[in-house]
């Protein structure tokens, strides 16, 4: 039986588009102009997790990631609420799983400033047990990173093969399958991130008793 669950914050909020947006306005803000569509069409859809090295290099901006994330997040918060949007059935599902005696998890690489309004915007503020950006644990690592899940294991007690992690880009599977965890993958098509123990197209297909039993 799987006793926590961990979601990232990008599958419970629909935050590509909101992404990309602001990638195309600070890259417009150093002189090059691309669309929100040509960004995620040329950048994410290829490697999401190493795209921005790649596009500094490219374009040989004079800034490093590290400045870009900060800008991007400030960005991100001065946006509306209704900027962000839910998953379908990210509510519910979250709802149901609050109400079992399992853990939930939501993780995220964005300071905790960003992560609480996101919340807030879709009334999910409580919704979990834990929530943690990755600095707080003094982390570098992206949430690709193997070390990343075995730390949070390591934090609430949890033996990894206990942990489900909810994931939507195949360098997450890859990485929570190699901290000894089960993965659930969110995709449109079935047919990719074979990695994963589950693949299902909407976060209304499950419940908390199939992530628990998974």
């Amino acid at each position: 039986m799987n006793k926590a669950v961990i979601f990232h914050l990008g599958v419970v909020s629909d935050l590509k588009k909101v992404h990309a947006e602001i990638d195309s306005k600070i890259l417009f803000s150093h002189g090059v102009r691309l669309t929100a569509e040509e960004m995620r069409c040329k950048y994410w859809e290829n490697n999401a997790s190493k795209y921005l090295p790649k596009m500094i290099a490219e374009h040989k901006l004079d800034i490093d990631r590290e400045r870009w994330m900060k800008k991007k997040w400030g960005e991100m918060a001065d946006l509306p609420f209704e900027k962000f949007k839910e998953v379908p059935g990210a509510t519910k599902l979250i709802g149901d799983i609050r109400l079992e005696n399992f853990h939930s998890i939501l993780v995220s690489f964005a300071p905790h400033y960003l992560i609480n309004k996101v919340l807030a915007s879709l009334r999910l503020v409580g919704g979990f047990h834990e929530t943690i950006s990755a600095h707080d644990m003094d982390m570098k690592k992206r949430k690709n990173d193997a070390e990343m899940y075995a730390a949070i294991a390591s934090v609430f007690r949890v033996f990894p093969e206990e942990m489900v992690v909810v994931a939507d880009d195949m360098e997450t599977v890859k990485a929570v399958k190699e901290a000894g965890m089960k993965c659930i993958c969110l995709v449109p098509d079935r047919h990719w991130r074979i990695f994963a123990d589950k693949k299902v197209e909407s976060l209304e297909e499950l419940s908390s008793e199939s992530i628990q039993t998974l």
